[in-house]
């Protein structure tokens, strides 16, 4: 239980950076800049998993 505050705090933050991330999204979605809006779509979710995958690295040390 003492994790609580810690767990709520980063949950909070995932939401906080979902919504930018479909923020920034939509913004280039709208003009009709499709090029930029897939390579800032597929450059965020490569670079997201790397470094989700470089963290478990990490912890494995």
């Amino acid at each position: 239980m003492s994790n609580y505050p810690s767990l709520l705090i980063h949950i909070c933050s995932g939401f906080t950076t979902f919504s930018t991330f479909a923020l920034e999204q939509h913004s280039l979605l709208k003009p009709g800049d499709l090029l930029n809006f897939t390579n800032y779509t597929l450059t965020s979710l490569i670079l997201g998993i790397g470094t989700v995958a470089v963290g478990f690295w990490f912890s494995k040390l």
